[in-house]
């Protein structure tokens, strides 16, 4: 009898060992498997919620965005548009009743962080009052300017007792321009077959 209990308890462990090997095992590291995959699953989730939310609040302020963007590309031109600011220039001018006598543009030199400088000079004789109400207009202007240097000198017309005595204006300004982008990458060598 005490044979026939051993036996029983010997199968008994055999069928568990079998059991844990063949069935229970697999399927803990199936479980594992599923688990590392959901965890996986919910991080990518919740990375794409962020995102989600990260767009939609952009495209929310995609109008405001858009209107920063075209203030910005008017403060800023990709090229110098010189006959463009020249108009507004001479508007200016006429509105504040100057006269302008010359201007010197350079070619766009190389500025810091990703724009071009146009340097200009500029002539304009008119009243004190006159050239002060233009030089308001000018800063005024949507493109972006910097008078760097303002010379006021007696003017060389002469105004023949007529009105206040005008003033000669020597102007040295900078214009911005935005630097053109980059050009693309070549693309890579095809590999040799």
């Amino acid at each position: 009898m005490r044979r026939r209990v051993l036996v029983f308890v010997l199968a008994l462990i055999a069928v568990l060992v079998g059991y844990y090997f063949l069935a229970f095992s697999p399927q803990s590291d199936r479980i594992k498997q599923a688990t590392t995959a959901a965890d996986t699953a919910e991080a990518q989730v919740q990375k794409l919620k962020i995102e989600l939310a990260r767009r939609e609040e952009l495209q929310a302020r995609a109008p405001q965005l858009r209107e920063q963007a075209k203030t910005l590309d008017d403060a800023m031109p990709n090229d110098p548009q010189l006959a463009q600011f020249i108009l507004q220039v001479q508007d200016s001018a006429n509105v504040s009743g100057i006269e302008w006598l010359s201007v010197s543009p350079t070619p766009p030199a190389a500025g810091a962080a990703g724009f071009q400088v146009v340097a200009l000079t500029m002539s304009i004789e008119g009243g004190y009052f006159q050239v002060q109400d233009f030089l308001v207009r000018l800063e005024t202007l949507s493109r972006a300017v910097k008078v760097d240097v303002l010379t006021l000198t007696p003017a060389t017309t002469s105004t023949q007792g007529r009105g206040s005595p005008k003033l000669g204006a020597a102007l040295t300004m900078k214009l911005f321009v935005a630097a053109p982008p980059p050009p693309p990458a070549a693309p890579p060598p095809a590999p040799a077959a």
